[in-house]
């Protein structure tokens, strides 16, 4: 047994912590380069050990995963997002995915199909023939009434752009003092406190009508699911209970879907040849006005590269973590109880030895037999192991539907590219706009 890995050397009182917080996403790429695939920092007077190897992931996140819990400052987010599968573990968080899991099943894809179509059709019908778009603002409605209409079983919600509003405050609270993840406790009336109950109380007063007027007899959604699952506990319970659910659901669910689809098409936007080659693609094989062909089985082989090289790229989820719930080893060294272990899926997917020239797109890499020697830990922007992203199959076949929808009735042409801004999610310090014209 050794002492701890080696790492960068941090300062008096706050270790890593600024460092990690002012950029985290070149600090962890330099980091790992330097110190290798198991490093020591401490975080907010934390012991953190970042893992970016195959071993060492593989073993936190599968192999000895009963070892480790949620990382405290996921758990920490349920003074932001309420209590939640996000937030909760051990038998909570069992319990409420199995209760979940139904809807998001393979079996409601058809049903979900017709509503996706919809949306993307309705929301493309909002471009102009030639002319400039929000792309972070499109894709977050779209992605947002997408999530409504399908998965939360709530296609009655009223006034989308209030919500995602709310939803934004609560996002940058959750990020805490100088995006360091520090929070002031909630009972205390900051500024930032006080902004963040009033979301939530709107949020909450937007959702509780939906939710009583839910039918009895329906198990479709879930806000239905989740109503016969806490149907046990006090009418006021349950409903808060609920609604801390179905408002992590959309915060997350939405917000991930339109970061992917959002760089996907600045990528595309940005390499005309590529979007070219996808286009002439969906030209072959899909009608411009039945796009409803992409949830089915058409293939389309370069628009999917497209898209698993955009989630290389730019991972939404671009770290994740653990905490050891008790001793245990990690490639040679101890793990002591309450250690956090970072997970740095950005630099995974940027690791050279797996993908050479990891700043390029390369889309024709996951065509030419390139990446075989890729592990499961070298491509992970849904997660590994037993917390893999329950949503992931029904997020990829919204995200294909709705960027071949794109490529195939519009050309792209890039502006500013992503000013990158890590929070809970890979968010943007300001929004990405495109200029566009009808094909």
């Amino acid at each position: 047994m050794r002492d701890r890995p080696p790492g960068p050397r941090g300062f008096p009182l706050v270790g890593n912590t600024m460092a990690v917080a002012s950029d985290p996403l070149t600090f962890m790429a330099r980091t790992q380069k330097t110190y290798g695939n198991l490093v020591y920092l401490k975080v907010r007077g934390l012991d953190v050990y970042m893992v970016s190897g195959e071993e060492e992931v593989s073993s936190v996140l599968i192999r000895d995963a009963r070892s480790y819990t949620l990382d405290r400052l996921s758990r920490g987010l349920a003074d932001a997002l309420g209590e939640s599968l996000l937030v909760s573990d051990g038998p909570t968080w069992q319990a409420r995915r199995r209760a979940i899991l139904p809807a998001f099943s393979r079996a409601h894809a058809a049903r979900y199909d017709h509503a996706m179509v919809d949306a993307c059709d309705s929301a493309l019908g909002e471009w102009p023939e030639c002319g400039h778009v929000n792309l972070s603002a499109w894709t977050a409605g779209l992605s947002l009434r997408i999530l409504l209409n399908t998965v939360m079983g709530l296609p009655n919600l009223a006034d989308a752009d209030l919500i995602a509003s709310n939803l934004d405050v609560l996002m940058r609270h959750a990020l805490g003092i100088g995006g360091t993840g520090i929070r002031i406790p909630p009972e205390v009336p900051t500024p930032a406190n006080q902004r963040a109950h009033r979301a939530m109380v709107e949020l909450q007063h937007m959702l509780t009508p939906s939710l009583e007027a839910l039918d009895s007899s329906s198990d479709y959604g879930l806000a239905a699911l989740l109503r016969a699952h806490f149907s046990e506990e006090s009418e006021t319970e349950s409903a808060r209970r609920m609604i801390d659910e179905l408002l992590t659901t959309v915060l997350v669910g939405h917000e991930t879907v339109a970061l992917a689809l959002g760089y996907a098409c600045w990528l595309l936007a940005k390499h005309e040849d590529v979007q070219e080659e996808v286009a002439r693609e969906l030209r072959r094989t899909v009608e411009a006005e039945e796009i409803g062909a992409l949830c089915g089985d058409v293939a389309t082989p370069l628009l999917d590269a497209a898209i698993k090289e955009s989630l290389r790229m730019f991972p939404p989820v671009w770290a994740m973590g653990r905490e050891a719930i008790r001793p245990t080893m990690l490639a040679g060294y101890k793990i002591e109880a309450g250690a956090q272990v970072l997970v740095p899926v950005w630099v995974l997917h940027h690791r050279e030895d797996w993908y050479p020239h990891p700043a390029s797109f390369r889309p024709q890499r996951w065509l030419n037999g390139d990446l075989a020697g890729v592990p499961a830990a070298g491509f992970m922007p849904f997660g590994l192991g037993t917390r893999r992203c329950i949503g992931e199959r029904l997020a990829l076949r919204e995200i294909r539907l709705v960027l071949g929808a794109v490529v195939r009735r519009y050309e792209l042409l890039s502006l500013a590219p992503p000013d990158l801004m890590p929070s809970i999610t890979l968010r943007t310090r300001r929004p990405i706009h495109l200029l566009v014209q009808r094909r």
